[in-house]
């Protein structure tokens, strides 16, 4: 449809000029740059819709995404594709608030993934404000719509914009859990986890351990070859750079001790090959000395989802399911992979 309507805008573009009529020298200086800036608005419409079509398969894939690489393909089609003219501005707008929030959202589940608060919160907070002002767009658009019985629609691509961002605050909830517990009190932190808008993964993690009957259930950072990471929660600019740490960090745990067994986490992450860290497939890792075994999951390409047990455990153990959908969840696929309505 796109490429059709971008030949007929070059066709447009590229009738010859009426050089004796004023009238129609006058239409001209208006059409043409219409039909030249409207060309853009196609393209940057059709590289929307190969990019919404490239996450959705990246969604239903096995690999890690790389969503800085996806952000990066959005700041360029806000980059290339302007549209200055006027009579325009509803179609700049649209598109602009679309792509920033979108670039938002996925700029937000980068930092997410180099546990940095505060660029996550911020990238959050501009999703939350390109998304408001579309939404007030749309209910302008559809307020004379309404008729008797008739409530007005949103477009699906606005509706799974917000999904998006939904998961990502709930994400951010549970990576920076203990950071967030810090500023606030425990009734607040409470009545948040309860709100409808919220998908508890903390109590869903919190519950996970007792199903599973685990000695206990973590999410493991590795700083490791980060350039200038500081820690997960606020600094101020001028306080000094510690050095990187070498070693896996907690995020975040259930029970909230685990006493010494950061160390044995540490070896068993260290344990794996390569091939083996793979969103979609546990790995097992028993440790002989000790007698217990590790389960674990890759959530982000730093980020590590450990379930620890006291013994042998076997890897066809009936809990894996459960907390594989957790760990899904957590990445967000099932919602990557709603992008494209099923028939």
């Amino acid at each position: 449809m796109y490429d059709g309507l971008r030949l007929e805008l070059h066709r447009l573009e590229g009738l010859p000029s009426s050089s004796n009529d004023p009238v129609a020298l006058e239409i001209e200086k208006t059409v043409t740059p219409l039909a030249s800036q409207l060309c853009h608005f196609s393209t940057a419409r059709q590289q929307l819709i190969d990019l919404y079509e490239k996450i959705y398969n990246l969604g239903i894939g096995t690999k890690h995404i790389k969503y800085e690489e996806l952000r990066g393909q959005v700041e360029a089609i806000i980059e290339m594709h302007v549209l200055p003219h006027p009579l325009l501005s509803s179609i700049r707008n649209c598109i602009t608030w679309e792509c920033e929030s979108l670039m938002h959202c996925l700029g937000a589940q980068t930092k997410m993934e180099e546990w940095t608060m505060l660029p996550s919160l911020m990238n959050l907070h501009a999703a939350h404000g390109r998304l408001t002002q579309w939404e007030k767009s749309i209910q302008v658009k559809e307020s004379w719509k309404i008729g008797f019985l008739k409530s007005p629609t949103q477009p699906l691509l606005y509706q799974w914009l917000w999904r998006f961002r939904a998961h990502l605050v709930n994400k951010f909830t549970l990576y920076f859990y203990s950071t967030l517990a810090q500023q606030t009190t425990p009734q607040e932190m409470r009545n948040y986890l309860s709100s409808k808008n919220n998908t508890d993964l903390y109590i869903k993690l919190h519950n996970l351990q007792k199903k599973c009957m685990a000695g206990f259930v973590a999410l493991v950072f590795d700083p490791r070859g980060l350039p200038g990471w500081r820690g997960p929660g606020y600094f101020h600019p001028e306080r000094p750079s510690e050095a990187l740490p070498d070693h896996y960090v907690l995020m975040l745990s259930q029970p909230v001790k685990m006493g010494e067994r950061m160390v044995g986490v540490s070896r068993a992450l260290d344990g794996r090959s390569a091939e083996l860290i793979s969103p979609d497939k546990p790995y097992l890792f028993y440790n002989s000395e000790e007698k217990c075994s590790y389960l674990m999951w890759s959530i982000d390409p730093r980020v590590n989802f450990v379930v620890f047990y006291e013994g042998k455990r076997e890897d066809k153990s009936a809990n894996i399911p459960q907390i594989s959908e957790f760990c899904s969840q957590m990445r967000g696929t099932s919602l990557l992979a709603s992008l494209k309505p099923s028939k």
